[in-house]
């Protein structure tokens, strides 16, 4: 009777080894779980400063060399620097921003006298230098990697029909529009980076779109 319960007594014992056996063949560990922990026991039991903690939720984020996001952000930082009511959505990659703007404040801004100075992202609300800062990140020599500008005026009525009718309103919306585009071409904008244009919709506001520039090779690598 007493070899049977060591027998039993054994036999569990075993079991319950295999189970942690398993259990830590299947764990996986992660350092930024543990680290916690550790700066715990090292700051109670030695005099070693401890490291910096993240959250368990927390991820470093490694910067890409493309830094797509890094320009748009600094593209919105300078529309809400200098246009009031300006509403900004990006795609959920961050490589396309949509800004919808009244026209008046946007011409506004555009079209104020341009100060001689170097961008600063201090200044970033500074008068007569939207034009510039714009450019200058639109240009940008950080990354190689231009953007291009997409400009759509909302009309009233459907352009399209209206040119069939010669409407006085869709002449004076495409002047409004040639308008804004010449300047941002004279300020030194490449023409390949930026497009104009009409479109029906809430009269008074125009909607640009930022992406990125990638020039198209009408014909392949090794010719036809």
């Amino acid at each position: 009777m007493d070899m049977a319960n060591q027998f039993l007594a054994l036999s569990l014992f075993i079991m319950l080894l295999s189970f942690f056996i398993i259990l830590n063949a299947l764990s996986n560990f992660q350092e930024i779980k543990s680290r916690p922990v550790l700066n715990s026991l090292a700051a109670a039991f030695s005099n070693d400063e401890p490291k910096e903690v993240f959250a368990p939720s927390t991820v470093q984020s490694i910067q890409q060399s493309i830094q797509e996001g890094d320009t748009l952000d600094k593209l919105e930082q300078v529309f809400n620097a200098h246009i009031t009511g300006v509403k900004i959505q990006k795609n959920r990659l961050g490589t396309m921003m949509h800004i919808s703007m009244p026209l008046k404040q946007f011409e506004s801004s555009l079209l104020a006298p341009a100060r001689n100075r170097a961008f600063s992202s201090d200044r970033l609300g500074e008068p007569g230098s939207f034009v510039s800062t714009l450019i200058s990140l639109m240009q940008t020599k950080e990354t190689d990697i231009p953007y291009r500008m997409d400009m759509i005026l909302n009309t009233k009525r459907d352009p399209a029909a209206a040119l069939t009718n010669s409407s006085e309103e869709i002449r004076q919306d495409m002047r409004k529009i040639s308008i804004l585009s010449k300047k941002l071409e004279d300020s030194g904008l490449e023409k390949k980076l930026l497009s104009a244009g009409l479109e029906r919709g809430e009269v008074g506001m125009i909607d640009i779109y930022f992406s990125r520039y990638e020039a198209v090779n009408p014909v392949p690598e090794g010719g036809l």
